[in-house]
């Protein structure tokens, strides 16, 4: 029972006890919103290493072909939306097209 451990004990007010637990809470939600804006951010980053490594794509090739072209890469699905792979895919061509 948690009424029998002694750290239950150390907080004698109930107030101060929740308190304490709701600053418990907030803290593992901090963690884990740190922790996917990081996993988000390797997978942006894993997907850029993608679309460089297919040096074949053209800057007028379309999305649906390169979708095509990687659906079994691990990286693609990294990204849980469509929407920002095909906005990072479109930021890709808009370089490729700058340097051509």
């Amino acid at each position: 029972k948690i009424i029998d451990d002694p750290r239950y004990k150390l907080l004698r007010l109930l107030a101060d006890r929740k308190a304490a637990f709701y600053e418990f809470i907030e803290m593992l939600r901090n963690e884990e919103a740190r922790k996917i804006q990081e996993d988000q951010g390797k997978a942006r980053e894993d997907f850029m290493e993608l679309l460089k490594e297919h040096t074949e794509l053209g800057w007028n090739d379309s999305f649906r072909k390169f979708s095509q072209a990687v659906e079994n890469d691990k990286r693609w699905f990294g990204l849980r939306s469509d929407i920002e792979r095909e906005c990072l895919f479109e930021e890709h061509l808009l370089e490729l097209k700058r340097a051509s």
